[in-house]
């Protein structure tokens, strides 16, 4: 009789601001998402609910299902709320090893590239270290970095 009592509860606080809060970060911490504080995942958690555009094409999300949750696979930290196709084009498998950086045969040197509100972002450096901090302060002054 309990479980019964336990799932009519269930039912009920899962429809509640906080239930669906709790649920939804439940699903991307089982996903792999990590971060420091419960204060900057219900920051994330706000930030999330309120963007209403990609943040890298600038465009509307067409559903709540174009809504994704972009985030670093090598530290599974929170990078930007991006649409579906934003979130496909990250190429996380590059001769680099580091997203966003490969190597340009054409230039002959590593290149950093980032599409932010529609607009293309690049530099390149022979030094491949030198270009990963420069991605990696980049990043920090134009992104929402937590």
């Amino acid at each position: 009789m309990k479980t019964e009592a336990r799932k009519e509860y269930n039912k009920i606080y899962y429809k509640t601001p906080t239930g669906k809060m709790k649920n939804t970060i439940g699903r991307w911490k089982r996903r792999g998402l990590t971060w420091a504080t419960d204060d900057e995942i219900e920051g994330i958690y706000t930030l999330y609910l309120g963007s209403t555009n990609c943040e890298t094409c600038n465009k509307e999300y067409k559903n709540s299902k174009d809504k994704h949750m972009d985030h670093c696979h090598v530290t599974n930290k929170f990078r930007n709320i991006l649409c579906a196709s934003c979130n496909l084009k990250i190429k996380d498998n590059n001769t680099s090893g580091i997203n966003g950086i490969s190597w340009d045969k054409n230039h002959n040197c590593w290149q950093y590239e980032i599409n932010i509100n529609g607009k293309r972002h690049t530099k390149c450096s022979k030094d491949k270290e030198w270009l990963i901090n420069y991605k990696l302060e980049f990043q920090k002054e134009n992104l929402y970095i937590y």
